[in-house]
C-alpha cells in the first residue's frame, strides 16, 4: 500500500506579524506540533505481534523488546538498559532516565515469559540494539505479523498542513510501545493516577489524548459486537 499525500496550504492572516524576529517570543506565538496524530497497536494487534512465530532470529528480538514496552511502560532508553538486579519479587524497580523518577512496575506473565528467553544474558533483561535497527526491524516484524491497518498521519511543516495515509507497520517506531500501554492501560480499565505512577507523566493533557483514542476503540467494540444486533 502506497501513502497518499494530500497538503494543505495554510495562509497567515493579516493580523499575524511579519516582523523580524526581535529577540523576544510574541505572546501570541504557538508551536507547531509537528506530529498530532498517536500511533498505537489495538489488542488484537498487540496479541498478533506477540504470538508471530518468527523464522528470523533479529524479528523475535525485537518484537520481545517492543512487546516488553508495551507491557510495561518503558522507553526505549530505559528497555535496553534494564538490568536484572533491578527486577525484585517480580516488580521492576527503575530510575527512569528522563524525568529522573523511580517507579516500581509489576510484571505480567507476558512479561516474564520474554525475560525468561533471555536468562543467559548475565546483565541486561533484553536483547540490545540500536535504536535505528530497532525501528528498521520493528516495521517489518509487523509487516510479516500483518499489522496493515490503515493510519492517517496529520503533521504540520511550516505553515503547510499534511496529510498522509499509510499501512501501520510503516509508521511503527520504538516510541509506539510506550504509546500502546498507555492506551490499552486506558481501554482495560487501568486508573489514570497508576498510569501516572508507572509513566512518570504528570501532564493529565498528555495522557487524556490516549484516554481519547482508547474511548474509541471501546466504542469500535460496541459497534463490532451490540451494533451487529
Amino acid at each position: 500500500m502506497q501513502s497518499r499525500k494530500r497538503n494543505i496550504q495554510i495562509t497567515p492572516s493579516p493580523k499575524q506579524s511579519r516582523d523580524y524576529f526581535s529577540g523576544e517570543i510574541p505572546k501570541d506565538f504557538t508551536a507547531p506540533e509537528k506530529d498530532i496524530t498517536p500511533i498505537v497497536l489495538t489488542v488484537e494487534e498487540f496479541k498478533a505481534l506477540y504470538d508471530y512465530e518468527f523464522e528470523k532470529e533479529k524479528y523475535r528480538k525485537v518484537r520481545d523488546v517492543f512487546c516488553f514496552g508495551c507491557l510495561t511502560g518503558l522507553r526505549f532508553s530505559d528497555l535496553q538498559r534494564l538490568q536484572r538486579e533491578w527486577i525484585v519479587d517480580n516488580h521492576i524497580q527503575i530510575t527512569l532516565q528522563k524525568v529522573k523518577e523511580p517507579v516500581n512496575i509489576k510484571l505480567v506473565d507476558r512479561s516474564l515469559k520474554i525475560i525468561d528467553r533471555y536468562q543467559e544474558q548475565p546483565i541486561f533483561v533484553l536483547p540490545q540494539m540500536s535504536n535505528q535497527k530497532f525501528n528498521d526491524f520493528i516495521k517489518e516484524a509487523c509487516a510479516l505479523a500483518e499489522i496493515k491497518a490503515p493510519v492517517t498521519i496529520d503533521t504540520f511543516k511550516g505553515n503547510q498542513f499534511t496529510q498522509e495515509t499509510f499501512e501501520k507497520h510503516e509508521v511503527i517506531t520504538a516510541h509506539v510501545a510506550r504509546k500502546t500501554f498507555i492506551t490499552l492501560s486506558f481501554y482495560l480499565g487501568m486508573n489514570i493516577e497508576y498510569v501516572k505512577k508507572i509513566t512518570g507523566i504528570n501532564q493529565e493533557k498528555t495522557l487524556r489524548k490516549y484516554l481519547k483514542i482508547a474511548e474509541d476503540m471501546a466504542d469500535s467494540q460496541m459497534d463490532n459486537t451490540w451494533g451487529k444486533l
